[in-house]
């Protein structure tokens, strides 16, 4: 097996250990939908004015509860389906893509270097077999 087999052997492995979280599906792990983190967000902001009315909490520190509320419901309401942002369901493509750009481009250097044309660098053994003879003139 030749030392270039091995290499593409060695990127295709790494590649596809590296790539492997990002093309499988996620639906498993993910909620089908955001109805239930809409729900408790709404139940929540109704659970603060049944506070104020018992006293529990001022109205200054209701106010800035309803504001962190509000923003965690504007935020469940904008993830999609999946539970993605959407800047995050654009940002896969983008990542495979960069991560496929290595050994892509590697393979087109080393295509584009012309590596017929490249002296290999003679091992030790060559070395010591050629000086020899001028070993036994001696």
């Amino acid at each position: 097996m030749s030392i270039l087999a091995a290499f593409c052997v060695l990127t295709i492995t790494v590649t596809v250990f590296i790539l492997w979280p990002f093309l499988r599906r996620r639906a498993e792990s993910l909620p089908a939908d955001n109805s239930f983190d809409v729900a408790v967000y709404k139940d929540q902001l109704n659970e603060i004015d049944q506070e104020i009315e018992r006293g529990q909490i001022s109205e200054a520190q209701a106010s800035s509860i309803r504001l962190e509320i509000q923003k965690r419901l504007l935020k469940a309401h904008a993830m999609g389906t999946d539970g993605r942002t959407e800047s995050q369901a654009g940002s896969r493509p983008f990542v495979i893509g960069l991560i496929l750009l290595v050994p892509i481009s590697a393979v087109l250097t080393y295509l584009a270097l012309d590596h017929q044309g490249c002296q290999t660098i003679p091992t030790r053994n060559e070395q010591i077999c050629s000086k020899l003879p001028m070993m036994q003139d001696r």
